[in-house]
Formats: C-alpha cells, sequence, structure tokens
C-alpha cells in the first residue's frame, strides 16, 4: 500500500537511522528467539499437565480410559494451539531481525522492504489477535450477564 503524498525528498534515511534500525533488529532477534525457547516450554508443560492430569485421575480412581484419554489429549492440545498461535509473530519477527540486518549490511533494498513487510505481517497478526480476543471476552461478558439475568428471575 504506497502513499502517494511521500515520496524520497521528504523522508531523510542517515546513519542515526540505520543506527536505530540495527539496534531494533537485534532487540527482534533476541525477543523472537526467546519467543521459540518459550514455545518449546509451553508444548513441554502442556504434555506434562495432560500426562499429569492423566496420573490424577489414575490416582482419584477415575479408569474410564477414554475420558482420561480426552482429558489429557484435551489439555496437552489446548497448550499446543496456544504454542502454534504464538509461533506466527515471533517467525515473523525473527525474519523481520534476520533481513533488518542483511539489508543494513549489503544496503539490499529488495531486503530491506522484505524486512519492513515481515515486522508489518508480525503486528497485523498480533493486531487481529487482539481484536478476536477482546470480541471472545465481550461474549463473555454478555453471555454471563444473560446468564445472571435468567438467574435473577427465576
Amino acid at each position: 500500500m504506497e502513499n502517494s503524498n511521500l515520496n524520497s525528498e521528504e523522508l531523510q534515511f542517515n546513519q542515526l537511522n540505520r543506527s536505530y534500525l540495527l539496534e531494533t533488529a537485534k532487540w527482534s532477534r533476541f525477543l523472537s528467539i526467546l519467543g521459540f525457547i518459550m514455545i518449546g516450554l509451553i508444548i513441554v508443560l502442556g504434555i506434562f499437565v495432560g500426562t499429569f492430569m492423566g496420573s490424577l485421575s489414575n490416582t482419584l480412581g477415575n479408569y474410564n480410559s477414554s475420558s482420561k484419554l480426552m482429558g489429557t489429549g484435551f489439555i496437552a492440545g489446548i497448550y499446543i494451539v496456544v504454542a502454534l498461535i504464538y509461533f506466527f509473530p515471533c517467525l515473523y519477527l525473527f525474519r523481520f531481525s534476520t533481513k533488518m540486518i542483511q539489508s543494513l549490511k549489503s544496503n539490499e533494498q529488495e531486503i530491506f522492504d522484505q524486512a519492513l513487510e515481515n515486522l508489518k505481517s508480525s503486528f497485523k497478526f498480533i493486531g487481529i489477535l487482539t481484536i478476536v480476543i477482546i470480541s471472545f471476552y465481550l461474549l463473555a461478558i454478555i453471555m454471563v450477564a444473560f446468564i445472571g439475568l435468567s438467574v435473577m428471575h427465576h
């Protein structure tokens, strides 16, 4: 999406901008790698919690294997879905950092454009995810209000 009001004469790209972008790219790389580590921990935690819940149901006397499998699979599945959702912004951020550092070293416009595209994708993904989560919260509040009203009238 190009803005026809902007041209190369209106914006200055100087050494100070380059240093800011390089530092931003380095911090982005750090945060994205940390994000990938957190994704791994979320998956391990999901498997651990699922296994623990299965063991707990055995200990408490719930020996129905199909419900135990369903419960452990459901819990592990939630963690894996969360990890999968978290993966994409981390991937876009990692691609941004890698391509930005590469473009600043090589002065390649195409790589610089790809870096900014990945940064845009990361923020777009997080923005859409935020809208979805807020929508779920609003829906939950409305449902709780209706349930509360129906309970009060009975």
